[in-house]
């Protein structure tokens, strides 16, 4: 799951020596470039703690999850002398297994400051993510398994640390912090269940490392 992240983090602490490598296109400028559109993919992990209230008024309980991710991004940046600043939107695909497996959109606006080839960047936005639960009930020798989706809404916001390795390529490393809505699921009665509902919202942390291609 953090392989991703694995080789991510191992590319920013090798920069310096890949200028002569394959990725190396074209000699980097002693301050790189950001200014323009760009598309990406990235791979990761994702932990998130939920909370859970079955209706009306029925007992509360806390669960955690966590799997891989993969996922796709794109955006444009503004630069201005040291300052990056730009809008990103992208598409995340957790495996959870199964029908658990997710898919999260988000839309932020970035801002930086550049040093050399590298950019420390700040991000918030809105993200919206669809997420399935599964209740058994058991009645006698009965048991059935029930399962409602929702599309959960909230604010994303974190940071990371982006490098240019040529004139078109760049390599990053980020977290974000993603806080879900309240939403209920719903399960309707099946003899000799009753119709049942659950109020949940959540927290998700997401760690992951991409790969770029610049337009400039």
């Amino acid at each position: 799951m953090l392989k991703p992240l694995a080789l991510g983090l191992l590319a920013l602490t090798t920069i310096p020596t890949v200028g002569s490598s394959a990725l190396a296109q074209s000699a980097l400028p002693a301050d790189a470039v950001w200014q323009g559109a760009y598309i990406g993919a990235d791979g990761g992990g994702t932990w998130r703690n939920g909370n859970y209230t079955y209706l009306p008024g029925g007992p509360s309980y806390t669960s955690s999850s966590s799997g891989g991710l993969a996922g796709a991004y794109t955006g444009l940046n503004w630069q201005s002398g040291n300052w990056v600043a730009g809008l990103e939107g992208d598409w995340t695909h957790t495996f959870m297994g199964g029908t658990n497996d997710l898919n999260m959109f988000s839309g932020r606006v970035r801002t930086g400051w550049t040093a050399g080839n590298y950019l420390l960047y700040a991000t918030a936005g809105v993200a919206t993510e669809n997420r399935f639960f599964h209740v058994t009930k058991t009645s006698g020798a009965v048991t059935e398994t029930f399962t409602d989706q929702q599309q959960h809404f909230g604010l994303i916001f974190g940071g990371g640390i982006e490098a240019k390795v040529s004139k078109q390529m760049s390599v990053r490393a980020e977290g974000l912090y993603f806080i879900g809505n309240k939403r209920t699921y719903d399960y309707p009665a099946s003899p000799p269940f009753s119709a049942s509902s659950i109020e949940s919202d959540f927290t998700q942390a997401v760690v992951r490392a991409g790969l770029a291609y610049h337009l400039n």
